[in-house]
């Protein structure tokens, strides 16, 4: 029942010493063919954002730098890209590489960094570094002509009550929302951020409005970069 957490970066201390505090501090000769990332374009466009401190969103507007911007991020997707050995498309993917220590390094969803935690993986770290991650959001859909479109209003109900959206929290590990004071174990959680702004939010509305769908177009340039279509 998660509905927000975010995606950063996991990395195993055994052949990552320092806890990196750029993007860039993990594509190094060491973590060469050593690194995992997210199989899907707006995610990798949403690192690359973070790599470089640059406004993903201000891809919205058709123009000229529109464009510009669009090549810069891809160059740097197209950089990290030298650094991976295989993509994850689910979270278990990734934790299975991690465990069998196929990568180093590289993106993850914080609660199951967590969840390896508990399990005795202790050489896996989760951060966001100084450059942040992406801000990943969940939106429920609830067909207009169901005849459980009450149950389902009243399960979503049951789960926005703050004692319920606690407990779900400490069980699943992913730092939902809370308005008032947060217990002190939310802030404590690996996806936990102190502010919105520390995270790149991906603007999933207007993004692919417009002459450009740039989400589509995310997700063509990452396939050309994978294939050795696009170079910078």
């Amino acid at each position: 029942f998660r509905y927000i957490s975010s995606q950063g970066m996991a990395y195993n201390t055994d052949y990552v010493e320092e806890e990196p505090t750029e993007w860039d501090d993990i594509k190094t000769e060491d973590l060469e063919d050593f690194l995992t990332f997210h199989d899907y374009g707006p995610s990798r466009f949403g690192i690359a954002a973070a790599s470089i401190d640059a406004e993903i969103n201000d891809l919205s507007s058709d123009d000229d730098d529109a464009e510009a911007l669009f090549d810069e991020l891809s160059a740097e997707v197209h950089d990290q890209h030298q650094y991976v050995r295989n993509y994850w498309g689910s979270g278990d993917q990734f934790m299975q590489m991690y465990r069998s220590e196929a990568v180093g390094a590289g993106s993850a969803w914080g609660g199951r960094i967590r969840r390896m935690n508990l399990n005795g993986h202790d050489q896996m770290e989760f951060t966001h570094t100084d450059q942040g991650g992406i801000a990943w959001s969940e939106v429920y859909c609830i067909p207009r002509d169901s005849e459980k479109k009450d149950d389902a209003y009243e399960l979503l109900n049951w789960l926005y009550d703050r004692e319920n959206i606690i407990e779900l929290t400490e069980i699943n590990g992913y730092p939902l929302p809370l308005s008032g004071d947060e217990p002190d174990f939310v802030s404590e959680l690996p996806d936990y951020a102190e502010h919105p702004e520390d995270l790149v939010w991906i603007d999933w509305v207007n993004l692919p409005e417009g002459d450009i769908d740039w989400l589509t177009r995310m997700s063509e340039r990452f396939a050309e970069i994978k294939g050795g279509q696009w170079e910078p």
